[in-house]
């Protein structure tokens, strides 16, 4: 097979035709009783479809309702922002590309206080309202132009620049805020010394008509070489894009399933620019619904998607098995509202209403009063809470994610003189082992030492695996950490002087939950393969299980690098 043709197929997963064939296919054997997970109550369609019908009446009752954009909340606070821009759609799709890129889960302890309007904002309003101050600054210029993005200057975006602009302080811990700097500089490289507007010039160049489909398509082409998720298919990067055994498919791409959610949402979100330009857009209803949470709870509380087994709501599924039942269920939803209450507004918009109707009805949701729980409910919750961070302790612990990554991360464990314990040995023996397996091209080795000792745990690492045949230059060492936080963190200092962030890490099963979790807010893609020869028995192991499930589900909450200054 040529490969042009292999191309060819892989490509065909770089779309939203795709996005739906695939979430089609899995559908169809959730429905037909294959899934062991979910199941789709089809009768309970139309009564879903009134409650969102209603809610979209009472929110628009013209019917006039935008679009699900980062333009959305450009408008917090009621404040018309975009007046402040000049009226050029290189200046809006260039803030639009690097604001949804900015765009993830900021953490509970984060705000931005806009000085212009003395309000402050939280979430993705925040977010959103910081990447817009930042642009309008001239923080993405290289130029004297502050309206615009260009690769060279994102190539400059450090983790200290980005906190800068987002008010980040040790009392304002803004989530991942090294991944965010790091996948700008990504975006730089990957435009190759121009800017995110050129795919409006590429676009519009032969006609004012444009498809919808074209702009997903140059997006996903442009942002393809910056994710780090791991999915590629002969050399191409497939981004948002997984595995699933009912996916199907020919050749190459069976059994992969695309989402592609940030970037139909970022496509989304350039309709807009785009028709302010004066530019005709056709296709519009080709996009997806996006597999966001927001919908499966609105789907999962009106009965639509259903649990098979009930205990499932309290574990942690993969995000894939959840995602992937939204897909479909939302264009099923999309069409029945249309069929039931609002035909014309499901003509005109296409799936895109159902995104604020989804977020409406949480809202309402979550304002019934807290008093017709009572502490009870209270109780149960924070029980419930636990009990599921418990399990996953031991479920991380027990499962193995081992995969081909770019290094080996041991974490650190006692050492006697350069000699390493039980614990770390035991660790330092399966990194070993991975590492014969050819999963990784470097081991890095962790841990500081305590007064009196000789060789910090890293030292003695190295010196372990140096006498096995690991070759010198490839390993490196971390040896200032004294706790996990502080360790990771060095190792993402050291992964991105490398140009590097996918890692597996190697340590205990009862650590292995807290590793992965600190892991992204250090910018790195982690992923973890518990060592199965620990000397720790069951009892001390399901002891420590206990502490560890305690600390993450108040890291959880704070954050893990706050958490880390209170505890030490």
């Amino acid at each position: 097979m040529t490969s042009a043709v292999l191309d060819s197929r892989a490509s065909s997963l770089l779309s939203a035709t795709a996005v739906r064939e695939r979430s089609r296919n899995i559908a169809d054997a959730v429905i037909a009783g294959q899934s062991r997970h979910f199941g789709v109550d089809r009768a309970r369609l139309d009564e879903a479809a009134s409650l969102v019908a209603r809610v979209t009446r009472e929110r628009y009752p013209d019917l006039a309702i935008p679009y699900h954009s980062r333009w959305r909340h450009f408008e917090a606070g009621g404040v018309d922002r975009r007046a402040l821009l000049p009226d050029d759609p290189h200046a809006h799709v260039d803030l639009t590309v690097v604001s949804v890129l900015l765009d993830a889960g900021a953490g509970p302890g984060w705000s931005y206080f806009e000085e212009a309007t003395g309000k402050r904002f939280t979430r993705s309003e925040g977010l959103g309202v910081a990447s817009f101050r930042a642009f309008a600054d001239g923080a993405f210029s290289a130029g004297a132009d502050p309206f615009r993005v260009d690769a060279e200057r994102l190539a400059d975006i450090d983790e200290a620049t980005l906190g800068a602009l987002f008010e980040v302080r040790d009392d304002n811990p803004l989530v991942g805020l090294g991944g965010r700097a790091a996948l700008l500089r990504r975006l730089g490289e990957a435009l190759d010394g121009g800017r995110p507007s050129g795919l409006y010039d590429r676009l519009t160049a032969q006609s004012r008509s444009v498809s919808v489909t074209a702009i997903l398509r140059e997006l996903l082409d442009m942002l393809g070489p910056i994710w780090l998720t791991g999915s590629t298919l002969d050399g191409i990067a497939l981004g948002d894009a997984w595995q699933h055994p009912h996916a199907s498919g020919d050749g190459p791409t069976r059994g992969w399933v695309p989402f592609h959610k940030l970037s139909q949402w970022m496509t989304y979100s350039m309709l807009e620019p785009f028709e302010w330009a004066g530019a005709t857009l056709t296709d519009r209803d080709a996009l997806t619904g996006l597999p966001e949470y927001r919908n499966g709870g609105l789907l999962l509380d009106t009965g639509v998607i259903v649990w098979r087994d009930p205990a499932d709501a309290l574990r942690a599924l993969s995000a894939e098995r959840t995602r992937v039942s939204l897909v479909i269920t939302v264009d099923l939803f999309g069409k029945c509202v249309a069929y039931n209450a609002v035909q014309v507004v499901c003509d005109a918009y296409g799936v895109p209403i159902l995104e604020d109707s989804a977020e409406a009805l949480g809202a309402e949701y979550s304002g019934r009063p807290a008093g017709s729980f009572g502490v009870a409910a209270v109780l149960f919750l924070g029980i419930a809470y636990y009990s599921v961070t418990l399990w996953q302790v031991w479920s991380t612990g027990h499962g193995d994610q081992a995969r081909p990554v770019d290094a080996i991360v041991v974490m650190g464990a006692a050492n006697y003189n350069g000699k390493p314990s039980p614990l770390l040995q035991a660790r330092l023996d399966h990194a070993l082992e991975l590492y014969e397996d050819g999963l990784a091209p470097l081991i890095v080795l962790t841990g500081g030492k305590l007064p009196g000792d000789k060789y910090t745990e890293a030292e003695t690492g190295r010196r372990y695996l140096s006498a096995r045949g690991v070759p010198d230059d490839a390993m490196l060492e971390e040896d200032s950490g004294h706790s996990t936080w502080e360790s990771l963190e060095g190792v993402a200092t050291l992964m991105d002087s490398h140009d590097v962030s996918r890692v597996l890490i190697v340590t205990d099963p009862f650590h292995s939950l807290r590793s992965r979790l600190i892991a992204p807010e250090l910018g790195l893609t982690a992923y973890t393969s518990p060592t199965e020869t620990s000397p720790w028995g069951s009892g001390t192991q399901f002891k420590k299980s206990v502490k560890e499930a305690a600390g993450i589900a108040v890291g959880r909450i704070i954050g893990f690098k706050r958490l880390w200054k209170v505890t030490g």
